[in-house]
């Protein structure tokens, strides 16, 4: 006979059980959470990208134009208009200043109006 048959016809709480059990939901929900913060990482990091680019076109710049006021290399703009670099921060606030917009608008957590977006 099993342990667990064991256990459980002795009217015992199979406390093993539960316990592995509990160790594989809070692995699962672990998991899950992390998971919820890549997509988040991910989701800021395409919105960003997405309206520098916007933002670039709009005022007739090429990546060669902005990345030189900026003071950053063209093939780097490029990384991060097409997502594949995380902006770091004190260069969005470089590009806030430069296409006057606010840092929020450029991570994506309000709309060109000014109105905050709902996550």
């Amino acid at each position: 006979m099993s342990d667990t048959a064991t256990a459980i016809g002795k009217n015992k709480k199979p406390i093993f059980i539960y316990s592995s059990y509990m160790t594989v939901y809070h692995k699962f929900l672990q998991i899950a959470i992390d998971w919820c913060i890549v997509i988040a990482i991910c989701n800021n990091i395409y919105m960003t990208g997405e309206r520098i680019k916007l933002l670039r076109q709009d005022k007739g710049l090429s990546q060669k134009e902005l990345a030189k006021a900026l003071s950053i290399g063209h093939s780097t703009l490029s990384c991060y208009e097409v997502c594949r670099r995380q902006v770091p921060n004190e260069l969005i606030v470089q590009i806030a200043l430069f296409f006057e917009v606010t840092t929020d608008y450029l991570l994506g957590l309000e709309d060109e109006f000014g109105i905050k977006c709902k996550k």
